[in-house]
């Protein structure tokens, strides 16, 4: 094969394979930022457990009042999507905190939920219903 052909062969392995996987992920370029508040009331401790496809954000406990906040590079290729698992006294239910479909358009850097016993509400916006029970 000659220097030319590989020299094509290699930017094209490159702008096929490795850019969507890494280039649109640096550090600083794109970061968006979820916080979640505890506003059960009644005193109630929320527990919450928070993944994507690729991250277990763990399990944490947030008491009357407090937040957990995390921050994530978005691909401009690829579909982001976090959800999580909230759970107090006998209630379980799931929902998507950050789905880049939803969004992105909207909220390109992020959003914050008052979590609530009949589903989160955005911030200073609309309530959405929990996704599905447990």
């Amino acid at each position: 094969m000659s220097p030319f052909a590989k020299s094509v062969l290699l930017t094209w392995l490159l702008l096929t394979i490795v850019l969507p996987s890494y280039a649109f992920k640096l550090p600083g370029v794109s970061k968006t930022h979820v916080s979640l508040t505890n506003s059960l009331g009644g005193n109630l401790d929320l527990t919450l457990h928070c993944k994507s496809k690729d991250d277990d954000l763990g399990i944490h406990l947030l008491h009357p009042g407090e937040s957990y906040e995390f921050s994530f590079g978005t691909s401009f290729i690829s579909e982001t999507l976090f959800f999580c698992r909230f759970l107090w006294q006998n209630e379980c239910h799931y929902f998507d905190v950050y789905d880049k479909a939803r969004d992105y358009q909207k909220w390109p850097y992020g959003c914050g939920y008052n979590v609530t016993k009949s589903g989160p509400c955005r911030v200073y916006s609309h309530c959405f219903s929990w996704k599905s029970s447990c």
